[in-house]
């Protein structure tokens, strides 16, 4: 079984093109913290290329246009809409290095919160 984060990025991948990044380009490395400590060292690493809409993931680390410090558990919560990323750094509860930018363009591809997906889908008529 694999985790929120897991799934979200598989199908991130799979996924190829995503017209809501298009115009945006560059390399967004996510260093994943398991034990809770942003200063500690980063049990894993996404790596996310985007340009004109194209996408694409990868595992490992790699030089990129801005990196990314979070913990698990809260990057769960952000690809599913229970946390806010912008929140989430004012708080101090992730940090960003390098290109401010293309964390805030990727945030477009996050779902929102799971009262607002509730809320669409009442009011397109599709939930029952």
């Amino acid at each position: 079984m694999s985790n929120p984060t897991e799934a979200f990025f598989t199908e991130l991948a799979d996924r190829g093109q995503d017209p809501r990044l298009a115009g945006a380009s560059g390399a967004l490395r996510i260093d994943v913290h398991t034990d809770g400590d942003l200063a500690g060292k980063p049990s894993g690493h996404w790596l996310i290329t985007f340009g004109d809409g194209e996408v694409a993931v990868a595992r490992g680390k790699a030089p990129a246009d801005c990196v990314v410090q979070i913990t698990d558990d809260l990057l769960d919560r952000l690809v599913t809409g229970e946390a806010n990323g912008m929140a989430s750094v004012l708080r101090g509860a992730m940090s960003i290095q390098g290109d401010i930018e293309l964390p805030i363009q990727l945030q477009r591809i996050f779902p929102g919160p799971p009262a607002s997906r509730v809320s669409a889908l009442e009011a397109s008529g599709s939930a029952s």
